[in-house]
């Protein structure tokens, strides 16, 4: 039993894992909780990487439009490598 922050740690364990133990039911009872957050948390991460890509290509767009179209001024005044640049533009 590993105590820590005054919990024991040993209830969180799976029992798959660690033999036949039974978890504390309580803790049993979390789990849909847990398991739905963990989905929300995953669609959130999607849904923030999806604005970022979208405004990094945007962006994009906007520095090529003040440039002309020159792909290596925008990489510099960016400070990215022109294949990150071309990688943003593709996404």
């Amino acid at each position: 039993m590993i105590r820590k922050f005054g919990i024991n740690t040993s209830q969180f364990r799976d029992p798959l894992l660690y033999g036949n133990r039974e978890p504390n039911p309580e803790l049993r009872s979390l789990r849909p909780f847990i398991a739905q957050h963990v989905r929300s948390t995953k669609r959130v991460k999607r849904q923030l990487r999806d604005a970022r890509r979208q405004f990094e290509r945007a962006y994009v767009e906007y520095m090529l439009e003040i440039t002309g179209g020159n792909r290596r001024e925008v990489s510099k005044r960016l400070g990215i490598s022109l294949s990150s640049l071309k990688e943003k533009i593709r996404y």
